[in-house]
């Protein structure tokens, strides 16, 4: 900025602003992922940039920049890996009224570092513990949910991942009739097995049997029926087993990929 009128750089910076504040509340599904990201810097700084210059792009730049982040990061990559791709997008979208130049080169990145592939294979694993996983959930959440009724969900101590089968599936006999220490070791901690809950439905379904997690989350407690539509999908299974689990990994997964566009 160095020998720029400060009139045009405080109006500038005016300008930045309010751009950053008409994509904080766009009611976006996309948006809405990229606002769980840790890493907070880069995506307001190319979508606000986008904003600014008006380029018509800006809802397909998101979703690029939603599936590049997140399957870098489902993959096993913190922000650094993206970070000279970041600075690329943003000079693009400052100089360029196309998308197609940051689409290929978001395709060219993660097609070198194999991430596609590498993301999948994540999904395939123990996830429970994953920083992203509530984050996906949520962002699978959104897909499942009509336009009319969008709203940003707080990823707050109120919403929380319950296991269908629980971990404490050993001390209740009906789980020990349908599942086996194999089975249970495989399927546990997979996205398959996991759903979102609101903090009094989670504990409340903790280490109940199938029959009894239905029913709160139907609401049967008095306490109204979950929000979450993968967790009401539930209710219309008779028993959650092996097999179960194992179909539904499959639909998450293949959730995931549709959203991200990971093409796997």
């Amino acid at each position: 900025m160095k020998g720029r009128e400060p009139g045009n750089v405080a109006y500038d910076l005016k300008q930045l602003v309010e751009s950053l504040s008409w994509v904080l509340r766009a009611k976006s599904k996309v948006i809405f992922g990229l606002r769980y990201l840790r890493n907070q810097v880069m995506w307001k700084a190319i979508l606000s940039t986008a904003k600014k210059e008006n380029r018509a792009y800006l809802p397909s730049l998101a979703d690029e920049l939603c599936r590049l982040y997140y399957a870098y990061w489902i993959a096993g990559h913190n922000a650094a890996k993206v970070r000279d791709i970041s600075f690329q997008i943003i000079e693009h979208v400052k100089n360029s009224t196309e998308i197609d130049a940051v689409t290929e080169i978001a395709r060219d990145k993660l097609q070198k570092d194999r991430i596609a592939e590498r993301a999948m294979e994540s999904l395939d694993t123990d996830v429970f513990d994953s920083p992203w996983l509530k984050r996906v959930l949520l962002l699978i959440e959104y897909g499942l949910t009509d336009d009319s009724k969008l709203a940003f969900v707080d990823l707050d101590k109120d919403v929380h991942v319950n296991h269908i089968l629980p971990r404490g599936w050993e001390n209740d006999k009906y789980w020990k009739g349908l599942w086996t220490k194999e089975e249970a070791s495989v399927w546990l901690n997979k996205i398959g097995n996991l759903t979102l809950v609101s903090g009094r439905k989670n504990e409340a379904a903790q280490n109940r049997s199938f029959e009894k997690k239905k029913a709160i989350y139907r609401g049967e407690r008095g306490d109204g029926a979950t929000g979450f539509s993968m967790s009401r999908e539930l209710c219309r299974l008779q028993d959650w087993t092996p097999e179960g689990a194992e179909k539904r990994q499959k639909l998450m997964r293949r959730r995931i990929s549709e959203f991200l566009r990971l093409d796997v």
